[in-house]
């Protein structure tokens, strides 16, 4: 199976992003074209021309920046200010050229939405997908998440008058195009140390959602939070100053070492999805790592195989403290869970895993077999048309 990958060859803080390269060859042989991908003379000729010379190819596969922002970014580069470049800028005026053809083009095409906030897509972004032919879209689907109207915390998120729920009725009304794949992480990504060597301690990485920061409210008047560098302040101020931190390669290094040093330094970490009950990458990571994965209610958990008392356990925060104790008690049941969580990660959500769920969809759909995904018990199918 041959695919042709259109995309900017960025550095940016979520790894996610350059996990995705590796997936897809792991599903199939991939040529990649954009931006850091083509020199400036290829991206000159055009992507006709490179797909003439190069193709023909089974599927042809956007994302985010190559559907949705490609116009935004071909003018107006500093919108990319928060991701590393190592090549020309120039390159990107190719961006509008890019996006436009995979609008035109007739053959199957894929969209890899695992950079949208689904939360924030508006009804332009929405007929674009609508109106390119032979669409299917590789996001989470709509057990993965909660829509705006039954969200009864999201009036405590920051993001809460942007909300809409665009793209979670897109996925309800078109589930027969969905291929369902979660967040990801890598093989690198694992440590398998034991939590007797770890602090007694919590971490709650990430930014302040509701449920986070009320967990960190709770734990740190227990004592129980442990201490790290402020990380993310400094990365604010630095962007404010217009350092633009998260474009330097030296300093997304070292976030990236720290957020996983205070993981792996930690027995247990708490993270939510925001109000909305969505999984995020920390699910995977966290018990990736070794922790005891602690989260707020999140839909689809079960299914994507997370069970409460058995690989993670599921609770609000006020309920953190109460937990730490028993566990501290029977240190036993705690590694269990963690070293279930990290079984679990490693035998369903690796790149590689993606890699084989994708290719097996790819496969269903030049068959004409697909009919969306199955997620139960941690085991995922396609669905027959």
């Amino acid at each position: 199976m041959r695919l042709l990958f259109l995309d900017l060859n960025l550095g940016y803080v979520n790894p996610t992003r350059t996990l995705v390269p590796a997936m897809l060859r792991s599903c199939g042989d991939v040529v990649a074209y954009g931006p850091g991908y083509q020199s400036g003379a290829v991206l000159g000729k055009g992507i006709q021309a490179f797909y003439d010379a190069h193709g023909p190819f089974d599927f042809v596969i956007g994302n985010d920046l190559s559907i949705f922002q490609y116009r935004n970014i071909a003018d107006d580069p500093t919108r990319l200010k928060h991701f590393r470049l190592d090549f020309d800028r120039q390159s990107l005026r190719a961006m509008r050229d890019i996006g436009e053809w995979f609008r035109r083009h007739q053959g199957r095409k894929i969209a890899l939405l695992f950079e949208c906030d689904a939360f924030n897509v508006s009804r332009d972004q929405i007929a674009t997908l609508k109106d390119v032919a032979g669409w299917y879209v590789v996001v989470w689907d709509k057990r993965l998440m909660e829509s705006v109207r039954d969200s009864q915390d999201l009036v405590h998120e920051p993001y809460a008058e942007k909300a809409n729920d665009n793209f979670f009725e897109f996925i309800t009304d078109h589930e027969s195009r969905i291929i369902a794949m979660p967040h990801f992480v890598s093989e690198a990504e694992f440590t398998w140390g034991s939590l007797a060597d770890r602090r007694p301690v919590w971490d709650v990485p990430g930014a302040s959602y509701y449920y986070r920061k009320l967990a960190r409210e709770t734990l740190g008047r227990s004592g129980l939070l442990g201490r790290r560098f402020p990380w993310m302040q400094t990365y604010a101020l630095l962007a404010r100053a217009g350092l633009r931190p998260y474009s330097r390669a030296l300093l997304l290094t070292l976030y990236a070492a720290q957020f996983a040093r205070a993981i792996e330094q930690s027995r247990y970490c708490y993270t939510c999805g925001s109000a909305q009950r969505m999984h995020i990458r920390k699910h995977f990571e966290i018990p990736a790592r070794g922790a005891v994965l602690v989260t707020a209610p999140v839909n689809g958990l079960a299914a994507m195989g997370f069970l409460d008392g058995i690989n993670c356990f599921v609770r609000s925060p006020h309920e953190l403290i109460a937990l730490h104790h028993d566990l501290e008690k029977d240190p036993e049941r705690a590694q269990a869970v963690a070293t279930a969580g990290r079984d679990l990660v490693w035998s369903t959500h690796r790149v590689s895993s993606r890699g084989h769920q994708l290719r097996a969809s790819l496969d269903a759909i030049r068959q004409d077999a697909f009919g969306g995904c199955i997620w139960e018990n941690g085991c995922w199918s396609v669905r027959s048309h």
